[in-house]
């Protein structure tokens, strides 16, 4: 578990750094979220394909851009990928943590051993997008605040 753990610092640090640089990925999956072992030593986790990148004020984002992407939030079809921003990347981020912490995805369920845990994958998964998370720092404030529970 403590590795994975270090797995969910290092997203939760990688989007914080994205969304500082004022970009929207907009295409988080499990295949855009690599992990490299390096001679039993150190594990590194790397985030790809930047291909839909939003970034403020660019001509080459496109606003209009069709709804791309395998976890999006189900409702962005309805709002539009023109509206498209940090809440809808913590819906699908929080996806990818439940698959780090319990290899399965969303649709398969969601981490239950720690009712805690469950809590903050709800609260990331909120059908409602004011009541998820407001940013990546807020949630990973969250997760650091129960990760000993992860470790009992």
């Amino acid at each position: 578990m403590k590795e994975r753990l270090k797995l969910i610092g290092q997203l939760f640090s990688a989007f914080i750094y994205i969304h500082e640089k004022e970009m929207l990925h907009r295409d988080i999956s499990y295949h855009n979220v690599l992990i490299h072992h390096f001679d039993e030593m150190w594990t590194v986790l790397k985030v790809s394909d930047f291909g839909l990148v939003k970034i403020p004020e660019s001509s080459l984002t496109s606003k209009d851009s069709s709804v791309k992407g395998s976890l999006n939030d189900p409702d962005l079809t309805k709002v539009g990928f023109a509206n498209y921003e940090v809440r809808h990347e913590i819906y699908a981020l929080t996806q990818v943590v439940n698959f780090i912490l319990c290899g399965k995805k969303h649709g398969n369920g969601i981490y239950n051993k720690s009712e805690a845990v469950k809590e903050f994958l709800l609260k990331g998964l909120a059908a409602d997008i004011d009541a998820r998370f407001s940013s990546v720092k807020e949630m990973a404030a969250a997760f650091s605040r129960l990760k000993h529970e992860l470790l009992i």
